[in-house]
């Protein structure tokens, strides 16, 4: 009976121990957006307005430059996804862009993300999403549509998302 006892406990520590793993936080940044309802760090600023929007099962953080002249501006996005497989939310996220009627082309790509162009007004802007799966739960960072940043902008901050 002892060694039975002693059995399911240990078993029970190590499933205990396994589950407080799978939910550790993503970390490549500086910055934890855990208190907003996201566990992810990442480099940002210190002189950031950072907001949280709830909309159905949709968790969404804005952190934006406070300076007027500040072009900073990230969307941090929990979403809902059917599949733990990386590669295929990427793909996903890659055909949604694609659907914009203003694409015009992918610049850039790597494993987790990818740059793209979009020509609303005769103007290049340039834009980014980088998916992180953690379990279940996907996470899309990723610039704000109706921003206007350059090239050297947009790859600023995918590289520094990707740190």
């Amino acid at each position: 009976m002892k060694i039975n006892f002693c059995l399911i406990l240990i078993a029970s520590l190590g499933l205990l121990q396994n589950c407080s793993n799978a939910k550790a936080p993503h970390k490549k940044g500086s910055t934890s957006l855990l208190s907003y309802g996201i566990p992810l760090y990442v480099n940002i600023p210190k002189d950031v307005d950072i907001n949280r929007r709830i909309v159905g099962n949709i968790t969404e953080v804005t952190v934006k430059g406070k300076d007027e002249k500040s072009w900073f501006e990230l969307i941090v996005q929990n979403l809902p996804s059917e599949s733990e497989d990386l590669a295929w939310n990427k793909y996903l996220q890659i055909e949604d862009v694609r659907n914009n009627v203003y694409f015009t082309r992918i610049i850039e790509e790597n494993e987790n993300g990818f740059i793209y162009e979009l020509v609303p007004r005769d103007k290049p802007t340039y834009h980014f999403r980088y998916v992180i799966v953690q379990g279940s739960q996907l996470y899309v960072i990723s610039t704000a549509l109706g921003s206007e940043l350059t090239m050297e902008q947009t790859k600023e901050l995918f590289d520094a998302v990707g740190q």
